[in-house]
C-alpha cells in the first residue's frame, strides 16, 4: 500500500500465487484497493494483467467460464476510477484498451457500450488526451470489426450476419441534432460492406457532433480539437478506403456514380470544418481558442 510500483514485492505474490500459497482472486481485490490510493501505478496495472492472463490460461479465452470468473465490466470500472482519480492516467487507459483487445468476448457490443460511458466521462473530463485517445481505439476497434479495412472487398462481408444492437440515441450530447443519431430503420443485421460502412460513417459523424458541442460549450481545450482531427481524418480515410475497394478492376458506372457522390461528401465534410474553424477565429473572444482554430484550419487545408 506504501510502494506500490515495488517490482520485487509484485514479483514474490506472484511466486506464492505460483505455488499455491496465494489465491488470484484475493490479489484482484488487493490491487484494485491499491489503485484507489496510487491510481497511476505501472506495477499494480502490470500485476493485475499478470493476474488476468493467468486466469485466462486456466480457464482459456473468450471461453463462458472466463467470462463468469472475471467481471468485465469490473475490470473497466476499475479503469476508470483510476482514470477519475489521476488526469491523463496513460497506465489506466492502457489497460482499458488491453482489456477489451484480449478479454472482451462480445467486442462489438462491449466497444459501443464503452462509447456510451465514455462520452459521458468525457463531457466531464475535456482536457484528459487519454480518455480522447480512448476512443479513437474504440472507433478502429469497430472498424476492424465491421471489415473497414483497405485489403477488403465487399464481397467478403456479402454471405456474413453481423449482429448489430446498437441504443441509437445513447450517449448524444445536449444540442445533438438528429443528424447525430445512429439510425437503424429496418436494418437488423449487417450483410453488405455498404451497410457496415454506413454504421462507421453514422458513429463518426455523430462524434463529431460531440466535439462540436464540447468546442462551444468549453472553449480552449486543445484535447478536443486534436480529437476532432482524428475523427475528420478517420471519415476522410473511409472515402479514401472505399474508393480502392470500388474501383478494383473495372469500374461500371453504378460504382463511377458512387465515388463521384462520395468525393463530393468529402469535399463538402472539408468545407464544413473550414467554416466551423473559421466563426472561432473570426468572432472567439477567447485567443488560445482562435489560436487551436487556425491551426485546426491549417490542418483541413493539408487534407486537400
Amino acid at each position: 500500500m506504501v510502494q506500490a510500483d515495488c517490482m520485487t514485492a509484485w514479483n514474490i505474490r506472484k511466486e506464492l500465487i505460483e505455488a499455491g500459497k496465494h489465491k488470484v482472486m484475493e490479489d484482484l481485490s488487493l490491487s484494485a484497493l491499491i489503485l484507489t490510493k496510487h491510481p497511476k501505478s505501472a506495477e499494480t496495472f502490470a500485476h493485475r494483467k499478470w493476474l488476468l492472463e493467468k486466469i485466462a490460461k486456466t480457464c482459456g479465452a473468450y471461453t463462458a467460464t472466463l467470462n463468469d470468473t472475471v467481471n468485465i465490466d469490473l475490470e473497466l470500472q476499475v479503469c476508470q476510477g483510476a482514470a477519475d482519480r489521476y488526469p491523463n492516467n496513460y497506465n489506466a487507459w492502457t489497460h482499458r484498451i488491453w482489456v477489451v483487445q484480449t478479454l472482451a468476448k462480445e467486442q462489438l457490443k462491449v466497444c459501443h457500450k464503452e462509447l456510451h460511458t465514455t462520452q459521458k466521462w468525457i463531457n466531464t473530463h475535456v482536457s484528459d488526451h487519454s480518455g480522447f485517445h480512448y476512443r479513437q481505439f474504440l472507433f478502429l476497434e469497430i472498424s476492424k470489426y465491421l471489415k473497414i479495412i483497405p485489403q477488403c472487398r465487399s464481397q467478403q462481408l456479402d454471405n456474413q450476419n453481423i449482429p448489430l444492437e446498437f441504443d441509437c440515441a445513447s450517449g448524444c450530447s445536449e444540442g445533438c441534432d438528429d443528424d447525430c443519431v445512429l439510425v437503424k430503420k429496418n436494418i437488423s443485421k449487417l450483410t453488405h460492406y455498404e451497410k457496415s460502412r454506413e454504421v462507421l460513417v453514422q458513429l463518426l459523424c455523430r462524434e463529431v457532433n460531440i466535439t462540436t458541442y464540447l468546442i462551444e460549450h468549453y472553449p480552449g481545450h486543445e484535447a478536443v480539437w486534436y480529437h476532432r482531427r482524428s475523427v475528420v481524418w478517420s471519415l476522410m480515410n473511409n472515402h479514401n478506403t472505399v474508393n480502392r475497394v470500388q474501383t478494383t478492376g473495372s469500374p461500371t458506372e453504378e460504382i463511377k456514380v458512387k465515388i463521384q457522390r462520395m468525393d463530393t461528401e468529402s469535399e463538402e465534410l472539408i468545407a464544413k470544418e473550414k467554416k466551423f474553424s473559421q466563426q472561432f477565429i473570426d468572432g472567439s473572444s477567447n485567443t488560445w481558442q482562435a489560436m487551436l482554430a487556425e491551426r485546426y484550419m491549417k490542418w483541413i487545408d493539408n487534407l486537400n
